[in-house]
């Protein structure tokens, strides 16, 4: 009875049935991803609430497959994303410019993330604050304020098999970062997709050059 009445709705209403198995179904990407319970929770999260970056879906595979544990991870914008690399890698340093969400992020950091909070008021001290630990790092993603001064920074940080991810990097005024990183002689790869409760396609970009540590 239950297979027939499927049946009818289906043939009665294909559409429907189609909205409703692809935003619902049990192997509709947007389940088995997270799309849906993060729509659900205001979140970027997997299924089980687990945190996720606010990045498309294709980045957070290739970082989540490539990651190490032995890699140090520095984030220009702190969040959900501090706390999905910081189960990735060996530590997370991330600065904030909201104080009130640079408290909350802090308060929910593992022991192997820091956080930063940088003045946006105070010049440089947010791009610059990449090189307060002394160290370089293998990953750089640049997710927050000031992406091209940041990025231009994030070249000046990485070892010598490091990489900088910029995330939003569709968007036409973080343009002069792809030109500086050609003027360095890094590559560079496009990866597009659905981020989590977005509803349109959004790029990031990793860079990189031979001997890198994600092995591009």
């Amino acid at each position: 009875m239950k297979e027939a009445l499927k049946k009818l709705a289906i043939a009665r209403f294909p559409k429907a049935w189609m909205y409703r198995s692809l935003l619902f179904g049990r192997d509709s990407h947007l389940t088995t991803s997270g799309w849906t319970e993060s729509v659900k929770r205001g979140i970027p999260c997997r299924t089980d609430g687990s945190p996720l970056p606010w990045m498309n879906y294709p980045t957070i595979a290739l970082l989540e497959e490539r990651l190490s544990k032995n890699f140090n991870i520095f984030e220009y914008g702190s969040g959900f994303s501090t706390l999905f690399f910081s189960q990735l890698a060996g530590t997370v340093t991330a600065v904030e410019n909201d104080l009130n969400w640079f408290e909350i992020i802090k308060n929910r950091a593992p022991v192997n993330a820091k956080i930063i909070f940088a003045d946006l008021d105070k010049a440089d001290d947010y791009v610059k604050s990449i090189h307060l630990e002394g160290i370089r790092y293998d990953v750089v993603i640049v997710d927050g304020r000031q992406r091209v001064e940041s990025f231009s920074e994030a070249m000046l940080a990485i070892g010598e098999t490091g990489v900088i991810v910029l995330d939003d990097s569709q968007r036409e005024r973080y343009s002069v970062a792809f030109d500086l990183a050609n003027t360095e002689g890094f590559r560079f790869l496009n990866l597009s997709g659905l981020k989590p409760t977005g509803i349109s396609t959004d790029q990031s970009t990793v860079f990189y050059k031979s001997n890198n540590c994600l092995g591009l």
